[in-house]
């Protein structure tokens, strides 16, 4: 679909209330630094979870591991099977 024909596309959703956008994480960090980004938000899943306070050791954990949905899903598993 050519721009144009998209921009047209997306003015018509518009108007008749029918769009509407998912917007990650780091979006918002990108308009201020009032956010969170996902390291924001997992350092302290990770530290919990794993009783690790080396910071470059969390970073290198939050892109080695798992996907940053898959921290969250097994903090909640855990939280749930009272395994923490």
């Amino acid at each position: 679909m050519q721009t144009e024909q998209q921009i047209i596309r997306i003015k018509h959703l518009l108007n008749n209330k029918s769009l509407s956008f998912i917007i990650g994480a780091g979006f918002s960090k990108n308009m201020s630094n009032n956010f969170f980004d996902w390291g924001d938000l997992l350092k302290p899943i990770i530290t919990e979870m794993y009783h690790i306070d080396d910071e470059k050791e969390i970073v290198s954990m939050l892109y080695c591991y798992f996907s940053k949905l898959g921290y969250v899903y097994s903090y909640l598993e855990r939280k749930v099977n009272g395994k923490m």
